[in-house]
């Protein structure tokens, strides 16, 4: 079992040494980096990817790529979303990552609060059937792809099958709020997403907000990891030295 560190701005984050010496104190084997928002380069680490990618390499950290995958933008069709995936093909074979994540969520719902309700369910998922099948095409071959999205499948209209179920993927539910304990939340998830065939299962919880009995790293770090193959803390950005500390001795 290995723990990730997300990244949200590597300048807000310190730069790459100081991301990659923060994966280092918390046990961290991988920081998952905002590559792209759509079929735009994220403007806030565009030209520092590289530099942070070959720190953490010496350093003995994999780097991950993660993208705000969307399913539609005004007068594109499926060609939007084909070329989102070949794009973030391209920035995995530049960076040398090892896993690219797509977070896909409310854009990607038909309900009738949902981003894409005008598009329609039977569309949706003609989208997310492309896109995940255009990524792992697209890919280096020792590329993973993760799915990052909602910790319940059945509390939300997204095309979890097109998902989850096409091509191998690592599934990644996210888990913030305590509730009435992340225990039952991180074992609900995983029975959920494990039912679409999913058989690596992370989940990403919160590293760096403390009010108790809202939000707590430490009761998550010690019952999510109970039911996960590993555990990704949301994120770099604004983790103070307290926070790195107590996570340190989980």
């Amino acid at each position: 079992m290995s723990d990730g560190l997300w990244v949200h701005q590597i300048p807000r984050s310190g730069g790459g040494q100081a991301i990659v010496s923060a994966a280092k104190q918390i046990g961290a084997k991988h920081v998952i980096v905002k590559a792209r928002d759509g079929l735009s380069s994220y403007r806030k680490n565009r030209g520092l990817i590289s530099p942070l990618a070959l720190v953490a390499r010496v350093a003995g950290v994999d780097t991950w790529l993660w993208t705000w995958a969307r399913p539609y933008a005004p007068l594109k069709g499926m060609e939007y979303v084909i070329d989102q995936a070949k794009l973030l093909a391209q920035d995995a074979h530049e960076h040398g990552a090892r896993v690219v994540v797509a977070n896909m969520e409310a854009p990607w719902s038909w309900s009738k609060l949902g981003g894409g309700a005008f598009l329609g369910e039977k569309e949706l998922r003609r989208r997310a059937y492309q896109y995940v099948c255009t990524l792992r095409e697209a890919l280096p071959k020792n590329c993973q792809i993760g799915i990052s999205s909602f910790r319940y499948p059945k509390w939300h209209k997204l095309p979890w099958s097109q998902m989850l179920g096409v091509v191998e993927v690592i599934g990644m539910p996210q888990i913030y709020f305590q509730r009435k304990g992340y225990d039952e939340q991180a074992r609900q998830s995983r029975l959920a997403w494990s039912s679409y065939g999913v058989s690596s299962i992370r989940i990403s919880g919160p590293g760096y907000t403390w009010r108790k009995g809202k939000i707590d790293p430490v009761a998550f770090a010690s019952e999510a990891r109970r039911h996960s193959s590993g555990i990704d803390w949301w994120k770099s950005d604004g983790m103070k030295p307290e926070d790195l500390a107590a996570l340190a001795e989980q």
